[in-house]
């Protein structure tokens, strides 16, 4: 008889984990009880292992699954946590926690690092941009020292033990970079901009307990067993009509919120914005039902969008982070983008699609939904690969370009009448260049109003009217509306942001009064709440439909 290894366990228990018979579940509970008395195998294995762990925990068969998954996970978390040297170096970048992560990450990111984890932090001691970070930061040092800089003190080596005065200890350099740079004057976004050039990257050595995949939860609402299997069908036009539950959270249960989210992604590489600056205070969490719960991030008042409302998400399946992204919103419109972790593909993304869908739709009033172009394969070979474009088809989006939209009612016939037929990837690359929408009501308009469309229409205006002088265009257009209104709204207003598309669409001439002040008003509590925004500019239709008709007479 041969002898039981780990990673012949492994492997038996990924050949039925996502089977959900009685049987199956009973011997996916004698293997984990097998596993958990054995010590953990090799990289390789582990790193199979953590994967499989992850999808059980969030699609267990039974409640003994579940258990027995974490437990096992917060054991692997500890194995790779206290290896030592070029052993732990192998989990390196691998998501798990207790391994080391290497990244090039943003300002704000390193400022949470190094405030949250500062003796766990450090930089790099490769890839750094030394004479840019040593001629940018010179710049804040004290006048008299920047007059006695030369050649010899503005060597690297020099520099970064005395000059700094952190003597080259990584965990202390690292932190002092990121402190003078966020000392730099400017705004958020041109802080981000400069950091950028420094090339530094960060070295995150992750404890058994850091916010990841591994060991981050979200416990709220109950755990949701599936006895039944997993739903891998919906229907989205009956399940969006049901209002989610929203969770009231403490200042401190939104920082947790935020700090899972920013853990999550930086454990694997990755950023969004909405997580990267998030505004603590507007995070918010819903219970969707069956164990699947969602966050939502908006972002710092500075780093906020002018037009749309970029709202980031992280979704939790039984608490476990499974699927992050963002919808941009504008209007009625969301525009959005889902990436479904890898260890949970071949769950119920489908179910996770129509819930963020759902969720847009009571939190934001959103009755029509666009896919990134990314998503279905524009490029992305990913998308191409995985044949996304048919995996919204089959939920119910349509291309809004008919050409493309009789393309793909061919494709999909064919599909369905010839067996194994697959659409060709130049057919799939051809698809990945419509508009995919889908509607909850019959106000579907073939061409939507979108950002894009809208920032081409404020170009075309201030290159004809302005001679390309964006500065003059500002300024007349604050004029107008001051004149308009009988207020006087400084450079500094917050609606000077959009005032030239105000005017480029002809509403600071054709609307009243009355309304321009609304509009102006309802426009400040956007850098406030932006869910609360986007309720009071669903509210002035008249400038969503100026805009649409200008830009559709346009010649753009």
């Amino acid at each position: 008889m041969s002898r039981l290894t780990f990673a012949g366990l492994v492997r038996s228990f990924r050949s039925i984990q996502r089977l959900f018979d009685s049987f199956s579940i009973g011997e996916q509970q004698r293997i984990l009880a097998q596993l958990s008395e054995m010590s953990c195998g090799t990289v390789t294995a582990v790193t199979m292992y953590h994967e499989a762990l992850l999808y059980s925990a969030a699609y267990p068969g039974s409640e003994n699954v579940r258990e027995q998954c974490e437990a096992e996970l917060a054991r692997v978390a500890h194995h790779v946590a206290t290896r030592k040297g070029l052993e732990r170096r192998r989990y390196e970048n691998s998501g798990i926690a207790g391994a080391i992560v290497v990244a090039p990450l943003s300002l704000s990111l390193n400022k949470w690092l190094v405030h949250r984890y500062p003796s766990e932090t450090q930089l790099s001691s490769v890839s750094v941009n030394e004479k840019v970070l040593v001629q940018t930061l010179g710049h804040l040092f004290d006048p008299v020292e920047q007059e006695m800089l030369h050649a010899g003190k503005t060597a690297w080596k020099y520099w970064s033990e005395h000059m700094s005065g952190q003597g080259r200890d990584p965990h202390r350099m690292k932190r002092w970079i990121v402190e003078m740079a966020d000392r730099l004057p400017g705004s958020t976004s041109l802080k981000e901009f400069v950091f950028g050039q420094f090339e530094t990257t960060t070295v995150w050595s992750t404890s058994a307990d850091a916010p990841s995949l591994t060991s981050g939860r979200a416990a709220y609402g109950a755990p949701y067993i599936h006895e039944k299997g997993l739903e891998r069908v919906v229907d989205l036009s009956a399940r969006i009509g049901v209002k989610p539950k929203r969770v009231e959270l403490t200042p401190s249960q939104q920082e947790d919120l935020v700090d899972l989210a920013r853990g999550v992604l930086v454990t694997l590489n990755r950023e969004t914005d909405p997580v990267t600056h998030a505004n603590t205070r507007e995070t918010e969490y819903y219970d969707m039902g069956r164990g699947l719960g969602i966050a939502l991030y908006a972002m710092q008042p500075d780093m906020k969008m002018s037009l749309q409302s970029y709202i980031g998400f992280l979704v939790m399946k039984n608490h476990v982070p499974c699927a992050y992204g963002g919808g941009w919103i504008l209007n009625k419109e969301s525009f959005f983008g889902v990436n479904v972790l890898p260890p949970f593909r071949g769950g119920e993304s489908a179910m996770i699609v129509a819930d963020l869908l759902r969720l847009y739709h009571h939190a934001f009033n959103a009755t029509a939904f666009s896919v990134d172009p990314y998503q279905i394969g524009h490029g992305n070979p990913d998308g191409i690969k995985s044949r996304s474009f048919w995996f919204y088809y089959r939920l119910g989006f349509r291309p809004v370009e008919r050409d493309l939209a009789k393309c793909a009612r061919e494709e999909f016939r064919k599909m369905k009448t010839e067996s194994g037929y697959h659409s060709p990837v130049a057919t799939l690359q051809l698809l990945s260049g419509a508009t995919m929408r889908w509607v909850t009501d019959d106000e579907n308009h073939e061409i939507p109003l979108t950002a894009d469309r809208l920032g081409d229409l404020v170009t075309s205006y201030v290159n004809s009217t302005y001679e390309g002088d964006r500065q003059l265009a500002l300024l007349e257009s604050l004029r107008l509306l001051n004149a308009r209104t009988g207020r006087r709204y400084a450079k500094t207003h917050a609606i000077t942001r959009i005032v030239v598309l105000l005017h480029a669409c002809g509403y600071l001439t054709t609307s009243t009064k009355a309304r321009l002040r609304k509009f102006v008003e309802d426009y400040t509590m956007k850098y406030e709440s932006e869910r609360a925004y986007v309720a009071l500019s669903q509210k002035h239709q008249a400038l969503f439909a100026r805009t649409l008709i200008t830009y559709l007479s346009a010649e753009i």
